[in-house]
């Protein structure tokens, strides 16, 4: 594992540094360092620094995860760079330098304190402050349109974002599997052998069904209080639950309606949105959803 800046040098001889990026920043084929360099060559003339720092995040997002607000340049002086020990280490430290410059003339001092001109419309590279190699720069871009062929980048990102969502998938089938398992099982399988007859002929919500759940009271504070789906599991209800949690509730809404006379996934959100103190958005996103869901559902009759 090797570290690496980039160091540029504009027209008029001001020196900007960039943060430290770590992997792979040595200069070979197919390394990081190798991939920066590349698009080093293409960083459009006279962006400034902020520009400059824009484009710097959008290069490195997609291979290192660091923070908006440590991506950046910072301008660090002008007409001059000293790599001898002293100034190398308290200051310039890291693996490998890659040096744009973009000034006819400007000169650089060495670890070994020899000077050296930097090459105009070059990116020259040190490795702990001994030059290494250099790279000429052609056919620069003026402005910041063409940074960086992002192909790479993009399907590097796509792979990202799948392997994300198989992850999540992945959580959500093991919920799949242990829902409501507690009851099958004592002290709520009694409760609930009860209740499932008489659940069943009722509406949704109707003073019916709330008179049913008050005898299921004992056998229900159990069942909340050990199945994270629920809000009541929730000191605050929904707003304690997280993602995996809320996806659970919402499809237990929709199999739990399909129980009741007369229900469905869009009257059971209705009906919720009140009981749990669902705000506007949450409820939009839930109705959505349930909309569409029920929907398809009517397609398939």
């Amino acid at each position: 594992m090797t570290r690496g800046k980039l160091v540029y040098i504009d027209e008029e001889g001001n020196v900007f540094v960039s943060n430290e990026f770590n992997g792979d920043m040595y200069y070979e084929k197919g390394s990081i360092g190798q991939t920066y360099a590349k698009a080093f060559e293409k960083m459009p003339h006279h962006l400034g620094i902020a520009a400059m720092s824009s484009w710097l995040y959008k290069l490195q997002s997609p291979i290192h995860k660091y923070d908006a607000d440590e991506v950046r340049f910072i301008h660090v002086g002008d007409n001059k760079i000293d790599l001898t020990r002293d100034t190398y280490f308290k200051f310039w430290f890291s693996d490998y330098l890659y040096i744009r410059n973009d000034a006819k003339t400007f000169t650089i001092t060495n670890r070994a304190g020899e000077q050296a001109v930097l090459p105009e419309n070059s990116i020259s590279i040190y490795c702990f402050g001994v030059y290494e190699d250099c790279i000429n720069i052609s056919n620069q871009p003026t402005t910041e349109d063409d940074v960086i062929d992002s192909t790479a980048a993009t399907e590097e990102h796509r792979q990202q974002v799948a392997r994300n969502i198989q992850h999540f998938c992945n959580k959500i089938t093991f919920r799949a599997a242990a829902h409501d398992l507690s009851k099958l099982q004592q002290p709520e399988k009694a409760g609930f052998d009860r209740a499932t007859l008489k659940l069943k002929d009722m509406t949704y919500g109707s003073p019916e069904y709330a008179k049913s759940l008050e005898e299921l009271s004992e056998t229900l504070e159990h069942h909340y209080a050990h199945n994270d789906h629920h809000p009541q599991f929730y000191k605050n209800g929904v707003a304690g639950m997280n993602l995996y949690a809320l996806v659970e509730m919402y499809e237990d809404w929709k199999a739990a309606g399909k129980r009741n006379k007369d229900g469905n996934i869009v009257k059971s959100v209705e009906l919720n949105k009140d009981k749990f103190c669902l705000d506007e958005q949450l409820y939009s996103i839930l109705m959505n959803t349930a909309k569409m869901d029920l929907e398809e559902e009517n397609s398939h009759k």
